[in-house]
Parts: C-alpha cells; structure tokens; sequence
C-alpha cells in the first residue's frame, strides 16, 4: 500500500488529484481523507505563519500528528496562497522539516509554470524535491501519462523499463529456457548482431523488478564461451546467471529438484594424460560474493518456492555447493570421468557442462565488473558404486525431472534478483 500526502490550498483541485490518484493506482492511501481534512490540513499549515503564538503551537501539535515523514511522497502545490506569496509548497515542505520525496504543481498556464518552474530549477530542487509538474486541470493524456512517470520514479520510486536494472540469463536447453521465459511480462524477440534473443520484464507482487535478456545457447563449453563473450559486448548486463539442470554426486544432499548455487566451480578436464592415469591440475572459478551472501541468506527460508512454475509434489531445498564442469555427460561415479572427480575433485556436489566456461568468459572481459551467478536444479542423481543394477532407474531420473529442475532452478534465480534489486 502507497501513501501519498497532498498540500492543496483549492478544494476543486485537491479533488481532482485525489480522484486521479485513486484511478491511476491500484493500491493508494491519500491524505487527506476528504475535503474536511483537506480543509483542516490547509488551516492548520497557514496557522503556522501565525504571530499569536497559542495559534502556531496548536497547529504544530495537530500536523506532529499525522506523521508526514512515515508517507512515500507528497504532491504540492506551489502557490498556496495567491495573497500571501512566502506561503508556497516548498516553504511549507521546509517548515514542516519534511525529508519524503516532493512532486511540485504549478498553475496551469504555460507562462506561469515557465517562470515557476525556472524559480524551482534555479532555487529549491534537491535530493527530495525533484519533479515539477504542471497543475491540476483536465488531463490530456499525454499529460497524465508524464504525471503517472512523474508519480512512480519521484514518489513510488518504481523506474521505467529502461531504467530497470539489465540482466543476462543464459541456459544451455530450451527446457531451461522457457523456464526462465515463463517469469516474464511483454516478452518480444528481437535480433542482436546476427543472434536473437529474448527480452520481457520480471514483474514480482506488481513491481517491476528487472529487465531481463534470455537466451538458449546449446550445451557445449565452447558455445557457452562464445555466447557469453556476444552476450556482453552486446547488453553490458551488471548482472548475469547461467541457470539449468544439472546431475547430482551426493543424493543426500541435493536430490530431485533441489536448487544448488555454485560458490566455486571446477572444470575437471584439465590435467595430464600418462601411461597410469590422469594427473589432474585443477581450475577453478568462483562466483560473485556480493550475489552469494542474497543466497545463502534466501536458502534458509521456502518463500522462493512461490515463484515455482507448475504442480509438483516435491518440496524442493536450495543450498550452496560446489559444481564441476565438462564436455562429457557424466552417469555413473564409477565411470573413468566419475572417478576423476572422485579423486580429485571430491568436494563436488553437482556436475554439468557450461558453468566454468561461463564463469571465466564474463570474468575475463576487460573493463567490466560484472557479476555472476550459476545457479541449477537437479534434474538427475548419478548412479552410486553401492546401487544394485536392478533398481528403478527412474528412481534416479524420474520422466519429469528436467521440467522440475528447470522450474525450480528459475524460481530461486528471479527470487535472489527480487531480493537483489528491490529496496523496500
């Protein structure tokens, strides 16, 4: 719920900004109330300036009242009164010791809210006192359109599309994309230097959180680096998240469904091949602190399952954990690739296919500063040494474990963005 304040010394007008207040957002308290508040409001301010002192301190206890620093913006009328010209919106708004975001009216005609406007730029904008706006007559609609930009950016805070925070969210299977598709409002297709991508907004209990860029890259280490490389030189995102499925090593840890947030991510190929065996020599990335402090912190709490798409019977759990990444689709820990990672990457909870090459692509572009995420759901377990080969494979890989995994790993990422980008 928004509060609004409004200084109004005309009662015609104070009614017409309260009406289209009441049209324009959904979700709105106004003060005044009515035209009775409204009238005491506007008595009481200009007892104010009164010299009988009994008079100001009355006015002071009732204003100390109402609280107006607990509002999330104020609308004010620049001339409250045409007689007494030090009495205007912004004097009252200092007095008052206000520290709430201002929206300026002036009169109405054009040579008057020019000289206005020139006197507001030239004296009294500020940190708070930011938009000036012309009066409160009829509305064309290009005009309401300005006063409602006005509203969110100066009062509500809320920007506009192109002032929303840019993110990247790059996934390897369309599973995985149009899980992270279906959290977007007016999704378009467009083409970006020969590649297409996708672009919508991630709206979240009505707010508009983040402008979001998509697209499906294949999976492949080598596709993975190209098409972050494009990525970047193509949005400068401040963020970016490589979102997917991925296999899980330790079943009691993270099984079906489960969301794992890579806090470091191996890249297990590396090494040298002898007569006896791979000698590993490890590489490694990690990810951006700033994002993994929102997580661990969100992976105590089960609010981010709302933003689950579909019916599931799981309850899935989101943790931290360690990923390793190759080109070779890992199905037993007692494969030749399963042993390696046994060996030498034991701390390794989850295995994929893109994630280090991501990870050290968006790394290494120089001047940038961006940060990054992997964030997976785990679509399937690999089979144990101790797991007998009669049993149900798809205990382990049940037919609907890529849609679960893709669901639940978009659902944690856009809640650590909600988290991220919203400032209460």
């Amino acid at each position: 719920m928004k509060k609004i304040l409004i200084i109004e010394d005309n009662a015609r007008d104070y009614i017409k900004i309260s009406n289209y207040l009441k049209e324009e957002f959904s979700e709105i308290e106004i003060y005044p109330r009515n035209e009775a508040e409204n009238s005491e409001l506007k008595k009481n301010i200009k007892a104010l300036f009164s010299p009988q002192t009994s008079k100001k301190e009355a006015a002071e206890r009732y204003i100390a009242k109402l609280a107006l620093n607990t509002y999330d913006g104020i609308i004010l009328d620049y001339l409250l009164d045409t007689n007494l010209k030090y009495l205007n919106g912004i004097t009252v708004y200092k007095l008052l010791n206000l520290s709430i975001n201002a929206l300026v009216l002036t009169k109405y005609t054009a040579a008057e809210f020019t000289d206005i406007e020139n006197e507001i730029k030239e004296n009294y904008l500020s940190n708070n006192i930011k938009a000036i706006q012309k009066g409160t007559g009829q509305l064309t609609d290009r005009q309401k359109k300005e006063y409602t930009k006005n509203i969110n950016i100066h009062l509500f805070k809320e920007p506009t599309e192109n002032e929303l925070p840019l993110i990247v969210i790059l996934t390897a299977l369309n599973v995985e994309f149009q899980a992270v598709r279906s959290h977007l409002k007016n999704v378009k297709t467009f083409q970006k230097n020969g590649v297409y991508y996708d672009e919508g907004i991630f709206v979240h209990d009505g707010l508009n959180i983040a402008r979001i860029i998509t697209r499906e890259c294949g999976n492949k280490t080598s596709a993975t680096a190209q098409e972050t490389e494009k990525a970047i030189n193509n949005f400068d995102p401040e963020c970016m998240f490589y979102v997917g499925i991925a296999g899980s090593r330790k079943p009691n840890d993270f099984t079906i469904g489960d969301v794992i947030i890579a806090e470091k991510i191996y890249s297990y190929e590396g090494g040298k091949a002898t007569k006896g065996a791979l000698k590993s020599r490890p590489d490694a990335e990690t990810l951006s602190t700033s994002i993994l402090e929102i997580a661990k912190q969100e992976r105590r709490g089960m609010e981010w399952r709302k933003l689950i798409v579909g019916d599931f019977s799981e309850e899935p759990k989101a943790d931290i954990g360690i990923i390793a990444t190759g080109n070779q689709l890992i199905e037993d820990v007692g494969s030749e690739v399963g042993k390696t990672i046994e060996n030498h990457y034991n701390d390794t909870s989850a295995v994929e296919m893109e994630g280090f090459s991501f990870a050290m692509t968006a790394k290494r572009q120089p001047g940038k500063n961006i940060e990054i995420a992997v964030i997976r759901g785990i679509s399937d377990i690999l089979k144990q040494g101790n797991e007998n080969e009669n049993e149900n494979e798809n205990d382990r890989r049940p037919t609907h474990a890529k849609v679960l995994a893709s669901s639940t790993a978009a659902a944690f990422t856009f809640w650590i963005i909600f988290k991220k980008n919203f400032k209460n």
